[in-house]
């Protein structure tokens, strides 16, 4: 298992002290760079906007630079903490317009966005200010950019997605931020690129989603000589021409380009081709690349271009099309052995992603959009064992406990299809296994409201983990030796299958795993012969009971030296024998695999000194028995005719039932 290092681990400290109010006694403040890596875990952590608790913590103990509140609304309190950084970055989503917010809103219902940021920002951070995402509506008061240029100097990045640009507002915007060198303007209904000649330090522009019919309303983009990446992704297709179509009709080139990015554009495999030997001859221009989602090559570069400059909107997008054009498209074996190397190749890296919840959500799809379908699973091509390590490194890193139902469903998907040496394999990696245990230690020491609503994240764990322990006797001697916060597995177990789970199917499925470790190593569960005991109460007709006496059973098999011990064992007997005498056999549940009940038979009868376990046992076998008249021949097979024949006791019950199971042997 992952191991968290001490920086996380004192960085989600101050996250709690923070969101639980019990940060208010330190009196000094945190490091930028710290105080940003806390506020964002604080900002994905509450589901609505901070508290005015939260916001006071926020304001007094942290020195941030950056600041991402796109998914919370905007309201005074956290403009007022806004103010009191000194801020590099600033995004912001949306104003909660039926509050205070109604002031920013003039009657024609436009945005007084210049308002909006003279209130959030100070002087001194307004000339600081680097980076700007600003959605606050889709339609500002007119003039906007010109004073927003004055009011922000330094600014270097401006993404502005979803604002309504008409008229000249574009051209004004391009003469008021000189100092551009990202500009995102997707969607913002342009239709002519009219002006952005004069950003001569653009690097980066994001046209996503114009329409630009004709290629004269592109012709100014080349005369921003240092442009590296241009991004039309996603474009909508016109009746006419496309974009990259009118793009390349210029017949002009972008000497420093380095990325085309054209993905999600009717831009297909042929027309690839075209362009990549047009009379532009990119191949003049070294290390240019061409970003689209035609051929599998192409869209694995993409995949790391958007991996490396952050974008991880764009990274879920991409993810999305591996399933839909492998499962339509792909079918020759070079795209497959392509897909492969790229699984394999990026396996281990893709816990990092997980520690950040954007990337969290781009990590969960990339697992179950390349897993989550039969071609691949069961492609001759792909050798099992590195699929399964890829999987494990991805599954095996850290939980999320907010959303970890997607990223379980994919381990049992993928258990489903694998036979029982492919599910050795798994079973290798035992941090996969102590993930599980965490996940499960985390519900018992949560209310019952929480179990309830992960129930079906609950549910496959303890199907992972029965299948894990049932195939693999390695695996379950290290889920025996696992602690979890100081505590053993088993009793862990224990305490699963007691309070919460009461009456919940689940409770079952903990008392088949017991059941699975009570083979391997009994000796380790003798302990908790008490939680065991009383934990068969009034579910005698159930399979929990019979969970419970084949644990109880086979613990009692082995012979106690000890001469406390033995009267202890006697007692317990004299109990377990009570228990037996009131179940009747047809209440006797045979949901188990029989391989199991048959080797727990056969050890009890042979091996117990005591009449309890050996009631239980000649009671499992007359049910059985009498449900099942061809089972003769397969005891008889397995020497539990001779074990029986053997069996000698002065309780009158048990030499009863041994007279009855040998009539129907015989």
């Amino acid at each position: 298992m992952e191991i968290a290092r001490l920086s996380e681990l004192s960085i989600q400290s101050v996250v709690d002290y923070i969101c639980n109010g019990t940060y208010d006694n330190v009196d000094y403040k945190l490091s930028p760079n710290l105080s940003n890596q806390i506020y964002h875990s604080v900002i994905n952590k509450a589901k609505e906007a901070p508290n005015k608790n939260i916001i006071k913590q926020i304001k007094n103990k942290l020195q941030l630079t950056k600041i991402n509140h796109m998914y919370h609304k905007l309201n005074r309190h956290t403009m007022q903490m806004f103010r009191s950084h000194i801020l590099e970055h600033l995004m912001i989503g949306f104003l909660d317009f039926d509050d205070f917010g109604k002031k920013y809103k003039d009657e024609n219902d436009l945005v007084d966005v210049v308002s909006v940021l003279e209130d959030s920002m100070t002087y001194y951070c307004r000339k600081n200010l680097k980076l700007l995402t600003i959605r606050v509506q889709l339609n500002y008061q007119s003039g906007w950019a010109e004073v927003v240029g004055e009011m922000l100097p330094n600014l270097e990045t401006l993404n502005i997605t979803g604002i309504k640009l008409t008229g000249l507002e574009f051209p004004n915007l391009c003469k008021s931020f000189l100092k551009l060198k990202t500009l995102d303007i997707s969607h913002c209904a342009v239709t002519n690129l009219k002006g952005i000649s004069n950003l001569k330090n653009l690097e980066v522009l994001i046209i996503r989603g114009l329409n630009l019919a004709t290629p004269e309303d592109m012709d100014d983009l080349f005369g921003c000589k240092k442009l590296k990446m241009l991004d039309f992704a996603k474009s909508n297709r016109n009746e006419g021409a496309s974009v990259m179509w009118n793009y390349m009709k210029c017949g002009k080139v972008l000497e420093d380009l380095e990325f085309l990015d054209c993905n999600g554009t009717d831009i297909d495999k042929s027309m690839v081709e075209v362009l990549m030997n047009s009379i532009l001859d990119y191949s003049t221009i070294p290390g240019i690349e061409l970003l689209n989602s035609s051929t599998p090559q192409l869209m694995i570069k993409s995949l790391h271009y958007y991996i490396a400059v952050n974008r991880n909107p764009f990274i879920s997008w991409m993810l999305s099309l591996f399933r839909k054009a492998y499962l339509v498209q792909w079918t020759e074996d070079g795209d497959q052995q392509v897909l492969r190397d790229f699984l394999i190749e990026s396996g281990t890296k893709s816990k990092t992603l997980t520690y950040d919840i954007e990337k969290l959500n781009a990590a969960y799809s990339c697992s179950w959009n390349l897993f989550h379908q039969l071609q691949i699973l069961n492609s001759p091509l792909l050798k099992v064992k590195k699929l399964c390590w890829y999987t494990v490194d991805f599954l095996a890193s850290k939980f999320a406990p907010i959303i970890p139902t997607k990223q379980l469903n994919i381990l049992w998907n993928m258990l489903a299809r694998f036979d029982t040496e492919d599910a050795k394999k798994l079973c290798e990696r035992t941090d996969l296994l102590d993930s599980l245990l965490d996940f499960l230690h985390l519900c018992n020491t949560e209310s019952k409201v929480f179990m309830e609503e992960h129930r079906e994240s609950i549910n496959i764990v303890l199907e992972v983990i029965y299948s894990m322990t049932n195939v693999n006797d390695e695996t379950a001697h290290h889920f025996i030796n696992k602690k979890v916060q100081k505590i053993h597995a088993i009793p862990l177990m224990i305490q699963l299958s007691d309070i919460k789970w009461n009456r919940w199917p689940e409770q079952i499925k903990v008392f088949e795993i017991l059941v699975n470790l009570t083979r391997v190593e009994k000796n380790q569960l003798k302990g908790y012969y008490n939680y065991l005991n009383t934990s068969i109460g009034t579910y005698l007709a159930t399979v929990k009971a019979y969970c419970s006496m084949t644990i109880l059973s086979s613990l009692m098999c082995h012979p106690n030296q000890n001469k406390k011990k033995y009267y202890k064992w006697k007692i317990e007997n004299t109990e377990m024998v009570k228990s037996c005498q009131k179940i009747q056999t047809s209440h006797i549940s045979m949901d188990l695999e029989f391989y199991l009940s048959c080797s727990i038979l056969h050890d009890t009868l042979k091996k117990s000194k005591y009449d309890g376990p050996v009631m239980w046992a000649l009671l499992t076998m007359k049910a059985m028995l009498e449900r099942d008249i061809d089972l003769v021949e397969i005891f008889k097979d397995s020497g539990l005719l001779s074990a029986v024949q053997r069996v000698r006791s002065e309780e009158k019950g048990v030499m009863k039932l041994k007279l009855e199971v040998l009539r129907l042997l015989y």
